[in-house]
């Protein structure tokens, strides 16, 4: 088989026709039927390993998995599971349960579809079993609910104005703080911090000027360096590194882009003060710029009668991910075990996760933490909604754009992004020009790696 054409490791075909069982490749391809296709899952903990299979289709949940098991299974070692897939030359862990000497659970589910597309050891191709033939691979494996459908899993994607009560319910159950407490206390939220006030006044002051901005951000060292540091990052084409803020200013940024970036920095910042964040800001800049900065790319090749304000959609990009640093904060007792959740769940949207753990997802707590400090409403609109690829309701253009963006970076070195419809429909709604768009992602370096699937939620 040297086509070029990848196909499944040797000893994995030879062990298909030892048992009888015909050879049947298939391309992973966007759009695949999830429920048809099986997630494999390695857990260990100090008895040994367990192998998981499942649907897509569903959440491997760790709390039901111990309740089922007595045993408090983790996901293995990054280290430990690349040893044994390079012992074996996999590029991915097979969804077979006679290639492994550990105990099999799956799910009695995945016996109810008449085929399933199990993982074949190399990535991008699955095998094609029909049920019967899957059933004798599984041999003594047990079956086991231990999965949660993704469909009975509620999430609020379009109620921006049931959020308040829904993050307040999340609060109460998970921390037992009382309904009659205001929800800033609850969470330990003080107001925005004085400098990012004045930000935030300056932007809209038409008599400021750069030299204003400069002074402000002078004013506090901290965001000063944080400033400087960006542009002299490769986000920004600068010709030599900025000697001062009002060199960064005025050479690097101008006074939109400068004044939105210094505002969502000073945000940030507060933020993670306030909560005490494990993660210092220095650690997630990176991919922070690189969402600013895709969105103001993909903002000045929109046609210049629907463009929206630049600096404005570049802030949306920088702070995308802010409901994150709250919900670490908010639920910190949680978060070992949603960690957990995330990291045996790559094939699903940690909204899923989020949800069906903790009552609320970052995107709401970000989009409220917004108006609840008087931020633009814009960016609160973005940030609610920046999963939604369908979404046309107020500053759509700023969601839309953050849609695609976060979009475009999880697929960066593929071609799933260009390729899907949902993509296409945002490309044409903004206006943009795909192949530019793609040959502006294709000059900027990865930032970090991203764990959520290179695909929306359902609307």
């Amino acid at each position: 088989m040297a086509d070029g054409t990848p196909h499944a490791p040797a000893f994995i075909r030879r062990l298909l026709d030892t048992l009888g069982i015909a050879l049947c490749e298939v391309p992973e391809q966007p759009g695949i039927a999830r429920g048809q296709c099986v997630q494999t899952a390695l857990l260990e903990d100090s008895r040994g390993s367990v192998l998981l299979l499942f649907s897509r289709d569903q959440l491997l949940d760790l709390l039901l998995l111990s309740e089922l098991t007595g045993r408090s299974l983790r996901p293995l070692r990054p280290e430990g599971l690349q040893r044994m897939l390079d012992k074996q030359q996999l590029g991915c862990m097979p969804g077979l349960p006679p290639l492994t000497r550990a105990p099999c659970l799956y799910d009695k589910r995945l016996l109810q579809q008449p085929s399933l597309l199990v993982a074949s050891g190399q990535p991008g191709l699955l095998l094609k079993l029909s049920s019967a033939d899957f059933a004798r691979l599984l041999g003594n494996a047990r079956s086991a609910s231990f999965a949660v459908p993704l469909d009975t899993i509620a999430l609020n994607l379009d109620h921006p104005d049931q959020d308040f009560a829904q993050i307040r319910q999340a609060i109460s159950l998970n921390n037992g703080s009382s309904f009659a407490q205001r929800l800033d206390d609850a969470l330990q939220i003080p107001p925005l911090a004085a400098c990012a006030q004045k930000i935030l006044k300056l932007r809209v002051d038409p008599d400021a000027t750069v030299d204003d901005i400069s002074k402000l951000v002078e004013s506090d060292p901290g965001l000063a360096q944080l400033l400087l540091r960006c542009t002299s990052s490769a986000s920004f084409a600068a010709a030599g590194k900025a000697r001062s803020v009002e060199d960064a200013m005025v050479r690097v940024l101008g006074f939109d882009l400068g004044t939105h970036l210094a505002l969502g920095l000073a945000v940030d910042k507060s933020l993670r003060e306030a909560s005490h964040s494990p993660q210092p800001l220095n650690q997630c800049l990176p991919q922070m710029l690189q969402a600013a900065t895709i969105m103001r790319l993909l903002c000045q090749a929109m046609p210049a009668a629907q463009r929206p304000e630049v600096g404005l959609a570049s802030l949306c990009g920088l702070l995308h991910n802010i409901g994150l640093v709250l919900l670490t904060h908010a639920f910190a007792e949680k978060i070992p075990l949603l960690d957990q959740q995330l990291e045996v769940n790559p094939h699903v949207h940690h909204s899923y996760v989020e949800q069906q753990l903790l009552g609320i997802r970052r995107e709401q707590l970000g989009s409220w933490l917004m108006r609840n400090w008087d931020l633009p409403a814009e960016l609160a609109s973005a940030l609610r909604f920046q999963n939604d690829p369908g979404y046309c309701g107020a500053h759509a253009q700023y969601a839309n754009l953050l849609c695609l963006t976060r979009q475009l970076i999880a697929a960066q070195g593929t071609a799933q992004a260009a390729a899907d419809a949902w993509s296409q429909s945002l490309f044409a709604r903004l206006g943009i020009d795909q192949q530019q768009a793609g040959r502006i992602i294709a000059t900027l370096p990865a930032a970090a790696s991203v764990t959520d699937p290179a695909e929306p939620l359902p609307a």
